[in-house]
């Protein structure tokens, strides 16, 4: 019976130790991924402030990533040029990564426009 209740123990905190480590690990990468979205986002606003004619009459705001060491993130960049709003465009960066069976997502989304600094 001791024997019983020291096996379920030591089980119990391998599980813990376990889920902890799983848990630090995506926080890590939510942390990484939103990093990469952000500087993607400053890119991009880089780009207009150096040619905001240019980036409101090509209407592209580039391709980017991918990310990290062994180019696990994925960038997915989506950029909407409002036909009303000629000089704002609504700007959308995901980075995705996989996690185990599962596959995580960080969302930054801003809006760029041509009389602002960004």
């Amino acid at each position: 019976m001791a024997v019983g209740i020291v096996l379920f123990a030591l089980v119990g905190a391998v599980a813990a130790t376990t889920y902890s480590i799983r848990t630090s690990r995506v926080t890590t990468n939510q942390v990484e991924a939103g990093r990469y979205a952000s500087q993607v986002i400053e890119q991009i606003q880089r780009s207009k402030s150096i040619d905001s004619e240019g980036f409101f009459t090509d209407r592209d705001c580039g391709n980017f990533g991918p990310f990290g060491d062994s180019d696990e993130y994925e960038v997915t960049v989506s950029c909407i040029f409002d036909s009303l709003a000629v000089d704002e465009a609504e700007v959308g960066v995901t980075v995705t990564w996989q996690e185990g069976n599962s596959s995580l997502s960080v969302t930054l989304d801003t809006v760029v426009s041509k009389d602002s600094g960004y």
